[in-house]
């Protein structure tokens, strides 16, 4: 598969890709939070447990995949290269 290289700067940027992205690509320094809205929702990931915990302690649901065409917010506290498939 081919993959697509993004630099995200610092704050939020919207990525999406046509092929399934595990999230764990994002266990990267500086990424500090992920959103989607699917299906009249929000879901959000954070890569530590403690962000994880404050996610779920709120009653936000989670997400493990950003599926097919899932426009995916990610909050960054500085600029991060990341390699997704298209």
């Amino acid at each position: 598969n081919e993959t697509v290289d993004l630099e995200l700067k610092e704050g939020w940027s919207l990525i999406g890709s046509s092929s399934q992205v595990n999230l764990e690509t994002f266990y990267l320094p500086g990424i500090q939070i992920l959103w989607k809205y699917r299906d009249g929702r929000w879901f959000a990931w954070g890569p530590d447990g403690d962000i994880m915990k404050i996610i779920e302690s709120a009653g936000i649901e989670t997400f493990d995949l950003i599926e097919p065409y899932d426009g995916v917010w990610v909050k960054t506290s500085k600029t991060v290269f990341v390699s997704i498939k298209k």
